[in-house]
C-alpha cells in the first residue's frame, strides 16, 4: 500500500467516523431545534463543530493549517447551509419521520454531506501528494 492510499483511506474512515459522531453523538437538542431558523447558534454551532472535527482530522494527515483553515471555512459554509434546507423543508412541510418526505429529505442531507467529504478529501489529497 502507498501513502496514497493510506492517506486517502484513513480520510475516508475518519470522514465518516467524524460524521457519526458530530451528527448522532455531539448533536444536542438545541442544535438540533434551531437548524430550521437561519442565523440561530444551534445550526452555526453543529457546522462549527463539524468543521473543527474535519480540521483536526485533515492536520492529523499532515495538511498544513492554512489549506486545512480555508477547508474547514468551506465545510461550516456548506454543513450549514445544507443542514438549514433539510430542516426549513421538513418544517415547512411538517414531516416528521413518519413521513416518506422526511427520510427523502434526510438521505439527501446526507449525501450532500459525504460528497462535501469527497471534495475535501481530493483538495488535501491534490496537496499532499
Amino acid at each position: 500500500m502507498t501513502n496514497f492510499d493510506a492517506t486517502l483511506l484513513a480520510l475516508m474512515a475518519g470522514f465518516a467516523a467524524k460524521h457519526f459522531i458530530a451528527d448522532f453523538v455531539l448533536q444536542t437538542g438545541w442544535m438540533l431545534d434551531q437548524k430550521a431558523r437561519y442565523g440561530q447558534f444551534g445550526g452555526l454551532a453543529h457546522a462549527m463543530l463539524h468543521g473543527g472535527l474535519s480540521f483536526a482530522l485533515l492536520l492529523a494527515v499532515g495538511l498544513n493549517i492554512g489549506l486545512a483553515t480555508v477547508l474547514l471555512g468551506i465545510e461550516v459554509l456548506l454543513h450549514y447551509h445544507i443542514d438549514y434546507a433539510k430542516a426549513a423543508l421538513s418544517r415547512r412541510f411538517g414531516d416528521t419521520p413518519a413521513h416518506h418526505r422526511y427520510w427523502i429529505l434526510f438521505g439527501f442531507d446526507q449525501l450532500l454531506h459525504h460528497l462535501t467529504y469527497v471534495g475535501l478529501i481530493f483538495a488535501a489529497l491534490r496537496h499532499l501528494f
